[in-house]
């Protein structure tokens, strides 16, 4: 869960940013005034997320308040308006289909993808810890970081996809969708199977190790939030979270001072860009009030055309 979150944020978010300056010379990645909803329920989960490294457990009353802004934040995105997606390959394909034949077509891949997981999670789960013992690598990085590389690896090439096309807004936009979910379904879930798998109700209960790499992700998601809080990832933002991310590879004795440095971020940019700031909680608000224009905001293509 630390890794899949870490990676998210310190490689895929800087890599929209990346993108959009080989390809368009583009600086700074910016959100539509509708992602205010996902900045704001992000913000949100990653306070409450700051609560639970000081507790022993990631209790099932975590699993409960994780769970409540998720569904308050996919009730509130089915409110508002939908922009027509811009389909290609594949998905045009099955879109063209009528609409019996299109849901039957989703639900087979979803069911088939939904087997595929069953089948090899626990497999792949069991050869990375015997892979760390017999090349004498620490378990829990190879699971940390090996794990979710390999899971999120078909969401950083439909992302890069869409930043080489010219969609950084689309490419941001589902990485930030993608983190709420991480960072609220995902963390809220552990206590959940676990106490499914101890047969009674049961916190999971966390070691310091545990506790110190969640307090990090914690603060390095507070950063990342800060740092789009005004709707917008620069080049520098996007190089401190990249910087920052690579240089715990090497420095992993000093997870306790990497956790000061987001935290501090997180303060000073908040401070720096609190007008800014407070625009997405109004255009937030707007929003959760219906305040909303009933077209949709023109997309990337269109502003550029």
């Amino acid at each position: 869960m630390t890794g899949a979150n870490r990676i998210l944020i310190g490689a895929a978010w800087p890599m929209v940013v990346l993108i959009g300056w080989v390809r368009f010379r583009r600086r700074t990645v910016e959100l539509d005034d509708g992602h205010s909803l996902e900045l704001v329920v992000l913000l949100v989960a990653s306070l409450y997320a700051v609560t639970i490294p000081f507790k022993d457990t990631i209790s099932l009353v975590d699993f409960g308040f994780l769970l409540v802004i998720f569904a308050v934040y996919i009730w509130r995105l089915s409110k508002l308006p939908a922009e027509e997606p811009h389909l290609v390959g594949p998905a045009k394909a099955i879109a063209a289909l009528p609409k019996g034949a299109r849901r039957a077509v989703t639900i087979v891949l979803g069911v088939a993808a939904a087997i595929v997981v069953l089948l090899v999670a626990e497999p792949f789960a069991e050869a990375l810890i015997e892979s760390g013992t017999e090349l004498g690598i620490d378990e829990f990085l190879l699971v940390q970081w090996l794990a979710p590389l390999a899971s999120e690896a078909p969401e950083f090439v439909v992302v890069a996809i869409f930043a080489w096309r010219g969609a950084t807004t689309a490419a941001m936009g589902t990485l930030v969708s993608s983190k709420i979910n991480q960072w609220t379904l995902l963390v809220g879930m552990l206590p959940l199977i676990y106490s499914i798998a101890l047969g009674e109700p049961s916190g999971l209960p966390l070691d310091d190790r545990q506790k110190d790499e969640l307090l990090l992700t914690a603060a390095q998601t507070l950063a990342a939030v800060a740092l789009m809080l005004d709707r917008r990832l620069g080049w520098r933002g996007a190089s401190t979270l990249a910087v920052l991310f690579v240089a715990q590879f090497f420095l992993r004795d000093h997870v306790t001072a990497f956790t000061y440095v987001y935290f501090a971020i997180a303060i000073v940019v908040t401070i720096v860009q609190r007008v800014h700031i407070a625009e997405t909680f109004r255009d937030f608000l707007a929003g959760w009030r219906g305040e909303v224009s009933a077209e949709p905001a023109p997309s990337e293509t269109d502003r550029s055309a």
